[in-house]
């Protein structure tokens, strides 16, 4: 049983950094700096308007990636557009500096580690996007390439890049077929990352998150009535829960 090849996978947002928080702070940035720039030029939109603005953007259309230029063009004359597109954007990848693990990540990481298990990602999103988040979170390390998992490779025609059981479908055959025996999802999103894990016979760990924030009782019950899945208040109790699950099973 110890020296069987077992791992166990990460999802990205929301379980190792706080996307929720950075995508706030990334919006305020980059909105302030166009603000200012605007200003500067002579236009009085304050603000509150233009951040407004750019969230019902958002709401229309969630995977735009044109959202500061379709914004701008409603504000400003369009040779003008592109200076100000480049402001907001230099604004939003600056604040890329702040990205930082969530509390107890890297322990985590550590003590599976050290308990024999490899670690993987399951994840979804542009595959380029989410590389570049697991490198400014300084995890590179831990994540051999052939263990990270973005549905835009996995699902490649799939839009929008949904993580189903086709997903992890997929992903438990890549796992078996290079001799895991044991595959544990670790997310934040019950119905993107453990249900359909449970789904396809893979173990999970809902962890608390900000789409959780330890008071969704509603959450955590379905998941103990329709999965074998575990809950983990904080991410540093991951290991330990993995042990005491296990001396339960095997005693």
């Amino acid at each position: 049983m110890d020296n069987e090849k077992k791992i166990v996978l990460w999802d990205i947002d929301d379980t190792l950094y706080d996307a929720s928080a950075f995508k706030k702070l990334s919006r305020e940035n980059s909105i302030n700096a166009m603000h200012k720039a605007l200003k500067k030029q002579g236009f009085a939109y304050d603000f509150d308007f233009l951040y407004n603005l750019f969230l019902e953007m958002y709401q229309k259309d969630k995977n735009s990636t044109h959202m500061f230029n379709d914004m701008l063009e409603k504000l400003v004359p369009l040779e003008h557009v592109p200076l100000y597109v480049a402001i907001a954007v230099n604004a939003y990848h600056g604040t890329k500096s702040h990205m930082r693990t969530r509390d107890g990540v890297d322990d985590a990481l550590f003590k599976l580690s050290e308990m024999g298990f490899d670690m993987g990602i399951a994840s979804s999103g542009f595959s380029t996007k989410q590389y570049d988040k697991v490198i400014r979170l300084g995890l590179m390390n831990y994540f051999p390439i052939q263990l990270i998992f973005i549905t835009e490779s996995v699902n490649p025609k799939e839009l929008p890049f949904n993580k189903d059981v086709f997903f992890y479908a997929k992903i438990k055959n890549i796992l078996e077929n290079m001799g895991y025996k044991r595959i544990i999802m670790v997310g934040d999103k019950f119905e993107a990352d453990i249900q359909p894990a449970c789904g396809v016979g893979l173990e999970a760990i809902l962890v608390n998150s900000p789409n959780i924030n330890g008071n969704n009782n509603e959450i955590i019950q379905k998941m103990t009535q329709e999965t074998s899945a575990i809950y983990a208040d904080h991410i540093a109790q991951i290991p330990d829960l993995i042990e005491k699950n296990d001396k339960k099973k095997y005693q």
